[in-house]
């Protein structure tokens, strides 16, 4: 394993010392090759009818095509019933250290209908290792300790373990009181977890009482503003990071000034236009909103090919002043299912975008702890927040006002807006999502 991770990072690194156009050239023709033994050896390809393999000449596929598929979506006469039984299993027992006939197996969290399958090979693992430690964790020639907080560990990431880095992994099925004593215990040099985990778990410390920390990487959930903003003022001094990674695979990482790069090593990302009635936000000139369809072109155990994740993002057409020519990513909104949706006047669907609701929260008050929107039925959105009882009605004002003239604009009716202030409860041990349409009509 030690020797393939090896290849792979010296693989990166002679990456980076070829000029943009060539390396573009290579990687374009590793995608080609990549197609060509889909079709030879993925059932599901084989049995459709190319004139030309390209990309363009694949049927766009999404988790439901992808699930109903499963066995005939890889070549290794593996089911899906059968991995999700395994992967249960290591769930419900906590024991994430086996292989499934030598493959890395977990799911997702699942907060769109059936959960994904995660299926990786050894040398796909050697691969993710070598992305982490060149683009996201960094190569430093000192030990250090790595406190991993998620809802469930794997062979995947235990196999970032090495002399250099010292890996713990911290379950999050575990009381949050029992959480915040293991990691003063631990003393990390760098802590990974979902961003509404980070809030949780760094309540009520600071640089002193974690005085070795360098890193904070978000992962499974990428930083909101007030998160982010929260350990900015917190952790002055600590890198903060952030991981786009879903079942899918590493999507994205972070570069040195902090700005997100989708990971054009691996992933082929298509940006679609949403099919919306209405597009009224005022985004950045260089900015524009997005779906995503990716492909991985290193994966064999579970090949990915234009799959439509359902993922809302903005990208920026400018090129980073990091000087990575690879897309950058201004923002990940999150689920098209969670966009709110109401119908106007004239019966047409009318959509809110989840990072709009977000930007008015946050802009309502400094002092918003934490906050919830739920949207119940077609005119009724809940919207719980956690702030000083002195400034609830200001912030109620705000957010209202907010919501007027969204309906005024788009020729809604009135939205029902049902506010309560109180302590939020997010359950560390799943993916939380802090603006929810629970009708799930999806777009």
């Amino acid at each position: 394993m030690k020797i393939l991770i090896l290849r792979h990072l010296i693989h990166l690194y002679l990456l980076d010392l070829i000029p943009s156009k060539i390396r573009k050239i290579l990687i374009v023709s590793k995608l080609n090759k990549h197609l060509k033994w889909v079709v030879k050896e993925i059932p599901f390809y084989e049995k459709l009818k190319f004139n030309k393999i390209s990309l363009e000449s694949f049927p766009i596929i999404n988790k439901s095509i992808w699930i109903d598929h499963y066995n005939e979506l890889n070549n290794l006469n593996l089911h899906y019933k059968d991995l999700y039984a395994e992967a249960k299993k290591q769930e419900i027992s906590r024991d994430f250290n086996g292989l499934y006939r030598g493959y890395t197996i977990g799911l997702s969290s699942g907060t769109s209908g059936k959960p994904g399958i995660i299926l990786v090979s050894k040398n796909e693992r050697a691969i993710w290792v070598a992305t982490v430690l060149k683009n996201i964790i960094g190569l430093k020639f000192k030990k250090r300790k790595v406190a991993f907080f998620l809802r469930s560990n794997s062979t995947l990431y235990e196999s970032v373990k090495s002399k250099l880095l010292e890996f713990s992994y911290f379950d999050l099925s575990l009381p949050l009181e029992q959480l915040k004593l293991q990691l003063l215990e631990c003393k990390p040099d760098i802590i990974v977890a979902p961003s509404t985990v980070l809030n949780k778990i760094l309540e009520n410390h600071d640089s002193v009482s974690l005085n070795n920390l360098e890193q904070i990487i978000a992962v499974a959930e990428v930083f909101d503003d007030l998160t982010k903003n929260t350990l900015k003022n917190q952790f002055p001094q600590v890198q903060l990071s952030e991981v786009y990674q879903a079942t899918e695979g590493l999507l994205a990482y972070t570069c040195r000034l902090g700005n997100m790069h989708f990971n054009s090593n691996q992933i082929h990302a298509e940006f679609e236009d949403l099919p919306l009635a209405n597009d009224r936000e005022t985004l950045p000139k260089d900015v524009l909103r997005k779906q995503l369809i990716i492909t991985d072109f290193t994966r064999k155990a579970q090949p990915l090919i234009r799959y439509r994740m359902g993922d809302i993002v903005q990208i920026r057409i400018n090129i980073c002043p990091c000087g990575n020519t690879n897309t950058w990513i201004h923002k990940i909104e999150g689920r098209q299912e969670d966009c709110l949706q109401f119908n106007n006047r004239v019966g047409n669907l009318i959509y809110l975008f989840p990072d709009s609701v977000r930007q008015w929260i946050i802009q309502s008050s400094q002092n918003v702890i934490d906050f919830y929107v739920t949207q119940l039925d077609n005119k009724t959105v809940q919207i719980q927040l956690n702030i000083m009882e002195s400034e609830f009605e200001m912030v109620k004002q705000f957010i209202q006002h907010k919501f007027d003239d969204f309906n005024l604009v788009n020729g809604l009716e009135s939205i029902t807006l049902i506010f309560e202030n109180s302590e939020i409860y997010h359950p560390l041990n799943s993916k939380n999502s802090r603006v929810i349409n629970k009708t799930r009509n999806g777009i």
